[in-house]
């Protein structure tokens, strides 16, 4: 299993349904990208906040839709790891 199934297969039902309720859809027929900024955000929320759910937490994702890159919510859905040794970076 890679980090996205591994992080997918970890939410308890309720977070299921929060991803749910974002993407509009079952998860099994939720757009790959939608669905990845969507466990994104909901695996990094504190289970209370998965299980009272609010305005707060639904304002919350329209700021990590308007703040996040795809490339970052790939790493926060664990689609891919993050770099801890970005090939980019300039050496010390």
């Amino acid at each position: 299993m890679n980090g996205f199934q591994d992080k997918l297969q970890g939410l308890t039902g309720r977070a299921l349904k929060r991803v749910q309720g974002l993407t509009g859809a079952e998860v099994a027929e939720s757009d790959n990208i939608q669905l990845i900024f969507a466990v994104g955000y909901v695996s990094r929320l504190h289970p209370e906040q998965i299980k009272n759910w609010s305005k707060a937490e639904q304002a919350g994702w329209d700021e990590y839709l308007d703040n996040t890159s795809y490339a970052e919510a790939r790493v926060n859905a664990g689609v891919v790891e993050e770099d801890s040794d970005p090939k980019d970076a300039p050496a010390n």
